[in-house]
């Protein structure tokens, strides 16, 4: 399954596009804001029914725009057949449509798998942001994960009023019970999760660090999650006295090492984007195994810290798996040894389509 062609209208900075592209590698070249992540957006926007980005949808509008309102179509070719799925966005709704008949979003249409700069804060920053990335993860694979996870942090969300406000210890116990049931089913899932992941990773990460760095993957939970019920009610003293909810799966962490260390502590900056990247195609590989197709691979501004050699490792796990991959990149010249003929160069100037050429031809 595969992406053959985008048509572009009035959304962020295009007024109107219409984009070829390859099934192997595009690469999205232009200089800072020229509209290279946009298109990248506009992708995943219509398989997602959502942006990437923290906004308000209202800012996807093309500001030139007076009608306020914007259009997506992918043609997309699967077994040699093609179809399309178009997206209209006003002001007030969606209209979604899949070969000219109105129907219902369907979630992730396509399965893509995503790559911006701001995953790097995965090994970076805080639990907080691993826990993020692994749930939304998660919820790529399981879509009824992410039911399981609105209710839990709506529960905690209940429970932390009452502790603040109400102090009602029986009522607290009610919640209790129900955040360990739904607790529990998401440790299931996200054990399983890694199980499946952490292998494939470890050996993509090999293979971009030419063997000569393991990586490891560890979940760390904050508690002894095979006692939830018991663990909760020997904290309920300490967390009326704090007023806030200590216990519990969102305080739990994913902790990531290479050959031993914790990245966050000493790794450089290559080589946590190769742990990310690592992390991302080892979700490619599983799915694959899961759904019979490659996802949608997007890779937002990759290769600005990764040496020659990592580049190349990532380039030959592309092509040696037939990924449909769309890379944005500012110059030319770090791809330039990368390049064969199959891939698609598409050159962005300030949302026109400047240049759309297939290399070698």
């Amino acid at each position: 399954m595969i992406i053959n062609k985008i048509k572009i209208e009035n959304f962020r900075n295009y007024t109107e596009e219409e984009i070829l592209f390859t099934n192997k590698i595009n690469y999205i070249l232009g200089d800072n804001a020229q509209g290279k992540t946009n298109l990248l957006e506009s992708i995943f926007f219509i398989l997602n029914n959502e942006s990437f980005k923290n906004i308000k949808e209202e800012e996807l509008f093309n500001e030139n725009n007076k009608l306020k309102q914007f259009n997506i179509t992918l043609e997309i070719i699967n077994d040699n057949k093609k179809y399309s799925i178009e997206l209209n966005k006003n002001e007030n709704k969606k209209n979604y449509k899949i070969n000219g008949v109105k129907r219902d979003f369907k979630n992730k249409i396509i399965k893509t798998i995503l790559f911006i700069p701001d995953d790097l804060q995965i090994v970076k920053e805080g639990p907080g942001k691993r826990r993020d990335f692994l749930d939304n993860e998660i919820k790529i694979l399981f879509p009824n994960y992410k039911n399981l996870i609105k209710n839990y942090y709506k529960l905690l969300s209940q429970k932390n009023y009452l502790l603040k406000n109400r102090r009602d210890k029986n009522l607290i116990r009610t919640f209790n019970i129900q955040l360990a049931e739904n607790g529990k089913e998401i440790i299931k899932y996200r054990l399983f999760f890694l199980k499946n992941i952490t292998p494939i990773a470890r050996n993509t990460y090999n293979t971009i660090s030419e063997k000569n760095e393991i990586l490891s993957i560890n979940y760390k939970p904050s508690f002894n999650f095979n006692n939830y019920e018991e663990e909760l009610e020997l904290n309920l003293e300490n967390e009326l006295l704090r007023k806030q909810s200590l216990i519990g799966i969102h305080r739990d962490d994913i902790i990531f090492y290479i050959n031993g260390k914790n990245i966050k502590s000493f790794a450089s900056q290559g080589q946590q984007r190769s742990v990310v990247l690592s992390l991302k195609i080892a979700e490619l590989e599983y799915l694959k195994k899961y759904y019979n197709y490659f996802p949608i691979l997007l890779l937002d501004d990759v290769f600005s810290e990764l040496d020659e050699k990592r580049k190349n490792m990532l380039i030959r796990i592309l092509r040696e798996n037939n990924i449909q991959s769309f890379i944005t990149l500012a110059n030319i010249e770090l791809i330039k040894n990368q390049i064969n003929e199959n891939d698609k160069i598409i050159k962005i100037n300030n949302g026109k389509i400047e240049e759309n050429i297939i290399i070698g031809k």
